[in-house]
């Protein structure tokens, strides 16, 4: 009767175990897109970050990304000359992100030169 137990046990732990490991598996997903300008065309090398962690992505030569988040993820893009945007995921597998310019104003600048040279000295 005690070996039958020990066996049945084992058996419910090991059912445990598998149903446990499952759902954080379930958890994870990939998630695909593509990041595209105001413009409607495709960008490339804008970066992709899951926020809160250090796993992240570059979108390749067509715009394209493939990512694996957890449930909850928001994702963070990037790129020079570009707003940020923080996007939910949300229960979707693909998204498309559309890239807004960051119009920043300089202000005036002004180049003074003082130095003279003669011409065989060039």
């Amino acid at each position: 009767m005690k070996k039958l137990y020990g066996k049945a046990k084992r058996l419910v732990l090991l059912f445990v175990w598998l149903a446990c490991s499952h759902a954080v598996l379930a958890q994870e997903r990939v998630v695909t897109g593509t990041v595209k300008d105001e413009n409607g065309g495709t960008m490339p090398g804008v970066n992709v970050l899951v926020s809160g962690t250090s796993n992240g992505t570059v979108t390749d030569a067509t715009g394209k990304f493939s990512i694996s988040v957890g449930v909850g993820a928001k994702l963070m893009f990037s790129f020079i000359g570009y707003t940020s945007q923080e996007v939910a995921v949300g229960s979707s597998t693909t998204m498309g992100v559309s890239m807004k310019v960051d119009i920043t104003e300089l202000s005036e600048i002004v180049v003074t030169g003082y130095a003279t040279q003669e011409k065989r000295d060039i």
